[in-house]
């Protein structure tokens, strides 16, 4: 576990952490990992696992009078415990900063998809506005380089804090949230989102999926019905139903 954010229960004290931390899931203890150098104190990042390492990308910082989103890319090697710096925001083609984006894992690939950050106004630069991405990247883990995906499909909308997981020949999109802005910020609504996608890896498509229930689901309804019908029945009827069969 890296990094993260402490908030007290007024906010008065809002922190953000840069240690490391290694959890032993025979014994269920922890030890920190006193690391030298590495990514930034944050919290909104997001890593993913591949081979022997872990990658981490993106996420914010914010000391209560300025928030900083970042879109630098870092490798920390589990066997020698060392970070490195995957190289630069200024290199093209590179992702926009964010947080709550979400990382996945699929070969010698990793696909970074969404994600949240808050940009000054074009006007007045006291006001910001937060803004969900919809975009897809794709990272080639053998030379290091960002390509954007074409959105191609039935794709998800904008979002940010949502889950998604590689599975076989394709990838699980489910749920988010993404916020709604009126009068220039004044007000704010966040809409939570309940729906599912699917991505192939194979042609880069997306498909908007659709749970089915299982084939004996009917059934199990009915009997659920019946049952429930026979406990709610009164028990001066249950009773002279019994006595007209003896």
């Amino acid at each position: 576990v890296w990094g993260g954010e402490f908030s007290s229960p007024n906010q008065e004290r809002f922190m953000h952490f840069r240690d490391l931390w290694r959890l032993d899931l025979s014994s269920n203890e922890w030890d920190q990992l006193p690391l030298k150098g590495g990514p930034s104190a944050r919290s909104g990042h997001r890593m993913a696992v591949h081979k022997g390492r872990a990658l981490l990308f993106g996420g914010f910082y914010d000391n209560g009078r300025d928030v900083k989103y970042y879109n630098d890319l870092w490798q920390l090697d589990l066997s020698e415990m060392a970070w490195t710096s995957l190289g630069s925001p200024g290199q093209h083609p590179w992702p926009a900063a964010r947080s709550g984006c979400q990382m996945m894992v699929a070969g010698d690939t990793l696909f970074m998809y969404g994600g949240y950050v808050k940009d000054k106004d074009d006007e007045d630069e006291d006001l910001e506005h937060g803004k969900a991405h919809d975009d897809m990247w794709a990272l080639d883990l053998t030379s290091h380089t960002w390509e954007r995906i074409k959105k191609v499909g039935m794709a998800p909308g904008p979002r940010c804090s949502f889950a998604m997981v590689p599975h076989k020949a394709r990838a699980f999109l489910f749920g988010g949230v993404s916020d709604n802005e009126t009068k220039r910020g004044e007000d704010l609504s966040s809409e939570f989102h309940n729906d599912l996608y699917t991505f192939n890896f194979t042609n880069r498509r997306w498909f908007a999926a659709q749970l089915r229930p299982p084939k004996d689901y009917k059934q199990q309804q009915d009997a659920a019905a019946a049952a429930a019908a026979a406990g709610s029945q009164p028990a001066s009827s249950a009773a002279a139903d019994a006595s007209s069969q003896q």
